[in-house]
């Protein structure tokens, strides 16, 4: 049974009745404190708080109502329940009360002074907190229409809760087709794509929908620089590693490459830098030396890899005439390098061209 909590101050009593008939009309339990059938325990150590928390816990969803008092249990407890353990909610308030709150708002921008009274600086200290910390969505309703903007909300809380469901059985269909992502279509690649940026998604999924992605060559670039700025370290080496493959234009456009720099610089992970130096070579040497003229080489691994490179493309890097823009991106890896072996293969590297630098 799908069991609803309406919380609120004593005076919700006067919304009581509809809450009830819309509650049930949808097909669930209304509860209500007044109603006697909420969760409680009666102990020796009981309180009112533990036994709010225990009502919040024990609903599918909370209706949060503002006639005109508000409850003390109902923000300090009730509703720090629902925002800390993820607990849906809508949040309903009698226009009134909130035109009230707004004009509060707006004499204390205007002069700088509070609220009237405590009643009003309650309200506009309650309802502030809710809108600026929480940014949640307060919806008025007319002293005589609070059944209907009841049912409004509970229909969009349950449009929302089918399109996760919805969601949730795509994205597990799409899983099982991930190991042909050739045969994927555009729409299964669009799938592809809102899996892959989803930072509340399992990186595991997310993973194989990049693989896909990278595959069919199918991202963009706002997609690609999502993914490369990522939290998620697992997903952002991945996507640094497949960046050739997410990003296809070429040459490739040098503020992308620049963009792509600048995250790496400011990634705490080291291997997402080291990731791109060999992407970045490979995708165009031209730009990959002008790019990496603002790349961070402070890590020594990142210094081997470098002279790697330039050993690896030192043909090309000739052939093209890029030997000037080589020897000074050696040159500051040079700088602070500790190991021997490296400094010479880089000292060797800029010797081999040292006349053909100018």
């Amino acid at each position: 049974m799908l069991d609803i909590l309406l919380c609120g101050a004593g005076d919700t009593a006067e919304v009581r009745d509809e809450f009830v008939r819309v509650v049930s009309e949808f097909g669930g339990t209304p509860l209500h404190y007044l109603s006697g059938d909420i969760l409680y325990v009666n102990t020796a150590t009981a309180t009112w708080a533990e036994n709010s928390r225990a009502s919040v816990q024990s609903s599918e969803l909370c209706v949060f109502v503002i006639v005109r008092a508000l409850g003390s249990i109902t923000w300090t407890t009730e509703f720090r329940e629902v925002v800390t353990s993820g607990k849906p909610f809508v949040m309903l308030c009698l226009d009134s009360t909130y035109h009230r709150y707004l004009e509060l708002s707006q004499a204390v921008r205007s002069d700088g002074e509070g609220a009237a009274g405590p009643g009003d600086q309650q309200l506009l200290e309650t309802l502030a907190t809710v809108e600026r910390d929480h940014q949640v969505t307060i919806v008025p309703f007319p002293a005589n229409g609070f059944g209907e903007v009841l049912r409004r909300q509970l229909a969009n809380t349950f449009t929302l809760a089918l399109q996760l469901l919805e969601t949730q059985n795509r994205r597990r269909f799409l899983r099982t087709l991930f190991h042909a992502p050739e045969s994927l279509p555009a729409h299964h690649l669009e799938w592809a794509t809102e899996l892959a940026l989803d930072e509340t998604e399992e990186k595991g999924p997310r993973k194989q929908a990049i693989v896909a992605l990278a595959l069919r060559r199918s991202a963009t670039e706002d997609v690609a620089l999502a993914l490369l700025g990522s939290p998620e370290q697992g997903v952002q080496r991945l996507a640094f590693a497949r960046l050739a493959d997410l990003y296809i234009e070429r040459p490739p456009r040098r503020d992308f490459l620049e963009a792509v720099v600048e995250i790496a610089n400011t990634s705490d992970d080291v291997g997402v830098a080291r990731r791109l130096l060999p992407t970045l070579f490979d995708m165009d040497l031209a730009t990959a030396l002008a790019a990496l003229t603002e790349l961070n080489l402070t890590d020594s691994g990142l210094r081997r890899r470098l002279i790697d490179q330039l050993e690896l493309h030192e043909g090309r890097i000739g052939d093209l005439g890029l030997v000037p823009a080589a020897l000074r991106l050696a040159e500051r890896a040079r700088v602070g390098t500790d190991e021997q072996d490296w400094k010479k293969r880089l000292t060797r590297f800029i010797e081999r061209h040292a006349d053909d630098g100018t």
